[in-house]
């Protein structure tokens, strides 16, 4: 037991000598390091190369973002200022004159200049307004309307019928004598005197003299077709001549006035044609043979066409 405490005495006194010795090393290492910056700094501030600690910016972030956004004020009424400054009118200089809408650029608008002696007084514009309506009205005299009934030319009128021209003073439509052929009525018209002439308005008229059967009862209405062959006498094969339908009745007495005929009319006469020709028929698909006629029949006497027009 006794030689132990001398043992342990001896190791803890040198514990702590070399603890000591270790803290006097680190403190002379610290003194050493301090005075090693401490004679940089210095020569750092002597050439410049630097900037020194106690210049730099510790400021804390806020009052940084305080500091810039100062800055963006004062940007921003510097910016308004100069633009203020940029729209104030510069004494002496004028403003450019801007352009109509509705004129070119760097075309010139010429406005013509009327003397003294030549301006017109509201006097004088209501006398010239009264002249023009007076002389309208003597055109409007000067436009004669007439009313007259257009010459039937007999001799191009007549009948065809299982391809026979029958050549009589009056038309006849539906079946033949014998009742099976199929008949058409042709009439032609003098318009030479129409040339040049406004047509107004166009009637076509008609009183049968002689009705067989019961033609309308069998094959429906009489169908009037505008068509031309001319100033010339009938030919078989004019039975098929394509025209334009003007009416249809299914009476035996007729008096047609219609848009159509009127305008067909001014068609021809336009056209410097000197006849207005007309084919009447019924649309009969098949004959009905049956041993009797079924007709009806028109004198020239008794047809018409009477035509107002202007010129």
């Amino acid at each position: 037991m006794n030689i132990k405490r001398p043992l342990f005495f001896v190791m803890a006194v040198t514990i702590i000598i070399l603890l000591f010795s270790l803290l006097l090393s680190g403190c002379g290492r610290r003194a050493r390091i301090a005075a090693a910056l401490e004679k940089k700094i210095q020569e750092e501030q002597s050439t410049g190369e630097s900037v020194p600690l106690e210049d730099v910016d510790t400021q804390p972030r806020e009052e940084t973002e305080k500091e810039d956004s100062n800055t963006d004020d004062l940007s921003a009424e510097d910016s308004q200022q100069v633009e203020q400054e940029e729209t104030e009118e510069i004494p002496g200089v004028a403003e450019p004159e801007e352009l109509p809408e509705d004129e070119d650029v760097g075309e010139e608008v010429v406005e013509e200049e009327v003397s003294p002696g030549e301006e017109i007084t509201p006097e004088e514009e209501a006398a010239e307004n009264i002249e023009q309506e007076q002389q309208g009205e003597e055109v409007l005299q000067q436009s004669e309307e007439f009313t007259e009934s257009i010459p039937l030319v007999s001799e191009e009128s007549g009948n065809i019928a299982g391809g026979e021209v029958l050549q009589f003073p009056f038309i006849y439509i539906g079946e033949d004598v014998g009742g099976d052929k199929e008949v058409r009525g042709f009439l032609s018209f003098d318009i030479s005197a129409l040339s040049g002439a406004t047509i107004e308005k166009v009637k076509i008229s008609g009183t049968a003299n002689n009705i067989k059967g019961r033609p309308f009862v069998h094959y429906g209405p009489i169908i009037i077709k505008s068509v031309n062959w001319g100033a010339r006498s009938l030919q078989p094969s004019d039975f098929d001549l394509e025209g334009v339908e003007i009416f249809n009745f299914d009476k035996k007495n007729f008096g047609i006035t219609s848009s159509v005929l009127k305008s067909d009319l001014q068609n021809v006469v336009d056209s410097s044609r000197s006849r207005y020709q007309l084919m009447f028929y019924y649309e009969i698909a098949q004959l009905l043979n049956e041993g009797q006629e079924d007709n009806i029949t028109y004198g020239f006497s008794e047809l018409s066409l009477e035509v107002t027009y202007t010129r």
